[in-house]
């Protein structure tokens, strides 16, 4: 019995919210269309929300990236990219909008685009210009929830 909750336990912790945790990357399992998260290698401020990913027998490649409004053709193999687990979320917002984005400019087409309303998802970038935050849904527009702001 104890082993069968172990498993759940385990299981439970590797999918938490809409992203299945790769280790390295997040499947982003929330959004309408194919979308994976990654960090830039040793350095944390650089979240990409990325379109495409090979896998492999040993190792998956991710590719077809954004970082904010930026496209990149860098392929992030194992050795150029960090688990996003390992990174805090900056903080949590209020999503009640229609589509979520690969970009924060709304631009890259749609990771998400049905109606959306959900209190208190973590997000690991924020555009206050753009009122958007990255999060397991990508890009989309916010009101910050001021109870849970860290």
């Amino acid at each position: 019995m104890i082993f069968f909750s172990a498993i759940i336990a385990i299981a439970l912790v590797r999918n938490v919210l809409g992203v299945k945790d790769q280790d390295q990357y997040y499947e982003l399992d929330g959004t309408t269309t194919k979308a994976y998260l990654l960090i830039g290698e040793d350095d944390y401020s650089k979240v990409y929300i990325c379109k495409q990913c090979d896998t492999g027998i040993f190792t998956d490649d991710i590719y077809d990236c954004y970082l904010r409004n930026e496209h990149t053709d860098k392929k992030f193999g194992p050795r150029s990219r960090d688990d996003p687990g390992d990174c805090k979320t900056k903080g949590y917002v209020d999503i009640n909008r229609n589509k979520c984005y690969f970009t924060n400019t709304g631009i890259g087409g749609e990771t998400y685009n049905k109606m959306l309303t959900i209190d208190k998802v973590p997000y690991y970038d924020i555009d206050l210009t753009d009122k958007r935050a990255l999060t397991e849904y990508g890009w989309c527009t916010f009101k910050i929830n001021d109870n849970d702001i860290q």
